[in-house]
């Protein structure tokens, strides 16, 4: 997938986050990112100033205490799923996960750490991609 940052570095910068395919996704090739690069130059001339990368991965430490009779396997599928699906420079939102959870059939209550939103470094050195570090589902 491509993401473009307009201005990222300044006026008349164009920066594209790169990731490969996968699931979840994952980091480009250091080719993909150079003929991703080259296109780009191509593209722009000379007096473009444009950049392909691949976003900073940002783990994030999930712990989830469920109560209920869902299965724990289901639980961590969501989990994965949520930030799996997260894209660059995006925010984990605490309340939307524990939604998810929720509605899984069984589930009677969640507390989810972090218990508050996780913003990944977004500036002009550096774009940072949430990802799962630990995942820890206990079921009570």
């Amino acid at each position: 997938d491509v993401f473009i940052f307009p201005k990222r570095r300044g006026l008349g910068s164009l920066d594209v986050a790169i990731t490969a395919a996968g699931n979840p996704p994952n980091s480009p090739s250091s080719a993909i990112l150079a003929l991703v690069q080259t296109a780009l130059e191509e593209y722009s001339g000379f007096w473009g100033d444009v950049r392909a990368y691949a976003p900073t991965k940002e783990y994030l430490n999930i712990t989830a205490l469920v109560t209920g009779s869902v299965s724990q396997t289901d639980v961590e599928k969501v989990i994965r799923d949520y930030v799996g699906l997260l894209k660059p420079g995006e925010t984990f939102v605490a309340s939307t996960l524990v939604s998810q959870i929720r509605a899984l059939p069984g589930v009677t209550d969640v507390q989810l750490t972090p218990a508050t939103n996780q913003a990944p470094t977004l500036n002009v050195f550096v774009t940072g991609w949430l990802r799962i570090g630990t995942l820890t589902v206990t079921m009570l």
